[in-house]
């Protein structure tokens, strides 16, 4: 290397690093940023997009919000309505944001954001007023008569508040499928149209009891959609209760939303609305005190900060952030170690599809898919079509064979039956290509090394990206990539031996 480019890397390499430094100590020392995640967080982040058709009238979009409860604090929210009015009234026990403009034309969004301490003990608080929307009016009717039958199989079948509630639900069930319950349920009636049913009964027996919809928070982050359930007073307080008759306590991760049955969204002089809820578990509390504070609120790093990205994009940069390490591993793995992998994506991208299926399970999908698309395309060899159309009909019996996967799956009762549609299906197509070509030009021996380098590399990579620190990380801290792009520039000027020919050349240097 010649000392113009040498000087030339050096520069290069020592400005990314410079600057990667300077931007990660600014974020650390000057706005507070945290370094590491507290896994003992119980802060997340809710997220409601809404999004529809203006049709060039005047638009008015209501959404009902959440508020903070005995166990829910709600520490902060905000709202994204770019060109519309925004209010926040109360209806009943009900919040609602209602958004206006005077004409919307095209596809429009609107965002709501929350951030939610659930806390570690609490009981829902007591409602002040049952009145307003959430009130249900009188049954009257051949209705009424089926309310009367149920309330009191009901009462025959217990003995206070608590297993009423459970006696009640049970006959509602067991009426509800056999189709022994209507006009007030019809046969094979949801658990929202159960729900109803329950709380009309329970109100005729003057148990105090309203339809609550909310979301589940399953884990640390994904998409919600709004379920009922009932919130009733027993002897020892308000409780919520599922469709199956389920106490919940404070462990219960179901945030409630909005009492009544109305739905969480409605617009007047649009088309096509639409709403989608998602939510993250946030170790960055600090992080949101920052973008919150007045003090700050100015910096670039802060106005332009991924964390301000609706959740929807947050996750999908979780993991985009995460590829190029992985690239720089194989980069590693074939430039410095010497092992020859079958390109650069193909490891990574299978890594990417084994977190969303567990090792074992990506593994095993990877390798049937490989199996059974190298015995088709040896049948398509012989048919001695075009290159073209032999890849496009691989890449059409490796789609066919994820479908039966799935289903099979599916009808297994696997959670793995979703997965299977990560699985990067081209570049699968172009390992089935690679590794025949290489059977029938090296032999079997090379091209089974070459597909077990492949794995070997995925699952090397799999370990690399898997651990949530370091999504959390990259998040907070993007410019961490200009350093992994100078460690590329370094590799690529490499020109020494490599680990896996020390032993080949271990006489010559004798």
């Amino acid at each position: 290397m010649s000392s113009s480019k040498l000087l030339s890397v050096t520069l290069v390499v020592s400005l990314l690093i410079a600057v990667a430094v300077s931007l990660v100590g600014y974020k650390v020392f000057v706005l507070e940023f945290p370094i590491a995640p507290d896994s003992s967080s119980r802060y997340f982040l809710i997220e409601a997009h809404l999004s529809f058709e203006g049709v060039g009238k005047p638009t008015k979009a209501s959404l009902f919000l959440p508020r903070t409860s005995s166990r829910f604090l709600l520490s902060d929210e905000s709202f994204v309505s770019r060109g519309y009015g925004l209010t926040t009234s109360e209806r009943g026990e009900n919040r609602v944001a209602e958004w206006t403009t005077r004409r919307a034309t095209g596809t429009q969004g609107l965002y709501y954001r929350a951030l939610v301490l659930v806390r570690p003990e609490g009981h829902l608080a007591k409602p002040k007023d049952r009145g307003g929307e959430i009130a249900v009016a009188p049954v009257e009717g051949p209705e009424r008569e089926v309310i009367l039958s149920i309330l009191a199989d009901g009462r025959q079948r217990s003995a206070d508040a608590k297993s009423l509630v459970q006696a009640i639900i049970s006959i509602v069930n067991e009426r509800a499928s056999a189709g022994h319950a209507k006009p007030l349920i019809r046969k094979g009636a949801n658990n929202t149209e159960r729900i109803r049913a329950v709380v009309a009964i329970l109100r005729e027996a003057n148990v105090p009891a309203r339809v609550v919809r909310g979301i589940i928070i399953a884990g640390a982050q994904g998409r919600a959609e709004p379920t009922s359930r009932i919130h009733v007073q027993t002897e020892d307080g308000w409780h919520i209760v599922d469709a199956d008759g389920q106490f919940y306590d404070d462990s219960i991760d179901f945030l409630p939303w909005w009492f009544g049955s109305d739905n969480l969204v409605s617009a007047q002089g649009a088309r096509g609305m639409r709403v989608s809820v998602s939510y993250r578990q946030t170790e960055e509390e600090a992080v949101d005190t920052v973008l919150r504070g007045n003090q700050t609120e100015t910096s670039a790093l802060v106005r332009f900060s991924l964390l301000r990205l609706p959740l929807e994009a947050q996750s999908i940069f979780r993991v985009l952030l995460l590829v190029p390490f992985g690239a720089l591993l194989i980069v590693i793995l074939r430039n410095i170690v010497g092992i020859k992998l079958p390109g650069t994506f193909m490891p990574v991208l299978l890594a990417l599809a084994f977190r969303g299926t567990s090792l074992g399970w990506g593994i095993l999908i990877f390798s049937v898919l490989t199996a059974i698309g190298l015995f088709a395309r040896s049948g398509l060899e012989r048919l001695r079509l075009l290159l073209l159309p032999r890849v496009g009909g691989v890449l059409t019996i490796v789609v066919l064979l994820m479908v039966v996967i799935s289903m099979v799956a599916n009808e297994l009762g696997l959670e793995v039956a979703i997965s299977v549609a990560l699985f990067p299906m081209v570049v699968i197509t172009m390992m089935i290509e690679r590794t025949a070509i290489m059977w029938e030009e090296l032999g079997p021996k090379d091209a089974l090394r070459q597909w077990i380098n492949g794995t070997l590399g995925a699952i090397a990579v799999y370990y690399v990206i898997t651990p949530a620190p370091l999504g959390y990380f990259l998040l907070l801290y993007p410019e961490v990539l200009l350093i992994v792009l100078a460690a590329m520039i370094v590799l690529g000027r490499y020109t020494g031996y490599r680990l896996s020919e020390i032993r080949r050349f271990k006489d010559v240097a004798r």
